[in-house]
């Protein structure tokens, strides 16, 4: 598709390219974005809606899941419709019916998606900047990029990141040069 953003994270569905207006690793989920679709057949590209946070909301086969002002809403990509779910930030995973997100304290939760069902996996840290989105691994890993600022610099950047590696049964965070 012709665009003057980065195409740096795209998606493909079915017949359709997804892509945001941009992509940083800021940590703030606040950061407003837009979601476009780009349809394969007819060539054309349209504005789906827009959303908090950094890069790809959570995209799915029938639905597209995203945050908005400490919101979780679904998209249904046969009629557009939008839908609230319930409070929270980045939704990251869909699995067995179950979302999984980011509450306001950085607290994981895994919620059946007709919002009954909560339960919280993990804590990260109150005080921690997560770059991205998280990555569930295995029903006991996940991966996080943690934003570690340097003394000398206000704003994050992708060198000031962490990969942790972390057990959320167990809460030991992994060494990854060792794995």
């Amino acid at each position: 598709p012709e665009t003057k953003t980065s195409l740096i994270h795209i998606k493909k569905n079915r017949n359709k390219i997804y892509y945001s207006e941009d992509y940083f690793f800021s940590g703030i989920k606040s950061y407003k974005n837009k979601l476009f679709e780009y349809d394969l057949e007819k060539r054309k590209t349209r504005k789906l809606f827009e959303y908090t946070g950094e890069g790809l909301p959570l995209i799915t086969q029938n639905e597209i899941f995203f945050s908005k002002n400490n919101e979780i809403y679904s998209f249904n990509i046969s009629n557009d419709q939008i839908r609230y779910l319930w409070k929270g930030n980045t939704p990251f995973n869909y699995e067995k019916n179950f979302v999984y997100y980011i509450d306001e304290n950085n607290n994981i939760f895994k919620k059946l998606k007709n919002g009954t069902g909560a339960e919280k996996i993990y804590t990260i840290g109150k005080k921690a900047k997560i770059g991205g989105m998280p990555v569930k691994i295995s029903d006991e890993i996940y991966l996080f990029i943690i934003l570690k600022p340097k003394l000398i610099k206000v704003e994050f950047d992708v060198e000031d990141t962490e990969l942790e590696l972390v057990n959320v049964i167990t809460k030991d965070k992994l060494n990854i040069s060792k794995i």
